[in-house]
């Protein structure tokens, strides 16, 4: 591809849905896959959505949750953009789809919404572990662990 012909969002609306899909995607994609590790009353999401399956059932019903999980980010937000990796990005980078500019700025809005996802999953095991008030789920509170260590809790 020409050097030329690499694409750059021409207007703000553009660059506005262009970088909100990215954002909310990423969230979205990255959000959905850390379920997994989340424990509702002591037992592990992951171990809810295979029915306590374990070996190869436990494998194939966490890979179709992730595979329903890029289809719907796919089927969502790939109208506007749906790279929400920088690898990708940055491969469309190299091979001249995307402009340097563009593509560095899809990349800081992907690594800002992969802070925000972690906060959101961090949260999720918070309200899943105030909802339960299951001391099996102690095991699994980093932000617990974390203010116990620092004396705020």
């Amino acid at each position: 591809m020409d050097k030329t012909k690499a694409y750059t969002p021409s207007g703000r609306a553009s660059w506005t849905s262009k970088l909100s899909a990215e954002f909310l995607g990423t969230i979205f994609l990255t959000w959905m896959i850390g379920l997994l590790g989340v424990t509702f009353s002591g037992v592990k999401f992951e171990s809810l959505i295979s029915f306590g399956g374990d070996g190869w059932i436990s494998r194939l019903t966490i890979g179709w949750w992730v595979a329903l999980d890029v289809l719907i980010c796919l089927a969502v937000f790939s109208r506007w953009s749906c790279d929400l990796n920088p690898a990708v990005t940055t491969y469309r980078m190299l091979s001249k789809q995307h402009s340097k500019k563009y593509g560095f700025i899809k990349i800081g809005v992907q690594i800002v919404a992969a802070f925000v996802a972690g906060a959101l999953i961090l949260g999720t095991q918070e309200l899943a572990h105030y909802v339960s008030h299951n001391p099996k789920d102690d095991a699994y509170m980093p932000l617990a662990d974390f203010a116990k260590h620092f004396g705020a809790a």
